[in-house]
């Protein structure tokens, strides 16, 4: 039971960065900064590992 709250709560989490990355790239198309497309590309490595991590057993 506790096990598949713990794998809700990441995928959350991850929703939850996902859609801050994707509001950052957003901004910086918008303003064409180009600095704030790279805490972007490090969220995304972080959301995908987690992902990875949180579909093992």
């Amino acid at each position: 039971m506790s096990k598949t709250t713990f794998r809700w709560g990441n995928l959350a989490v991850i929703f939850i960065l996902l859609s801050l990355a994707g509001l950052c790239g957003f901004v910086a198309c918008l303003s064409g900064r180009v600095s704030w497309l790279v805490p972007q590309v490090i969220v995304w490595i972080a959301a995908l590992v987690m992902l990875i991590r949180s579909g093992r057993p």
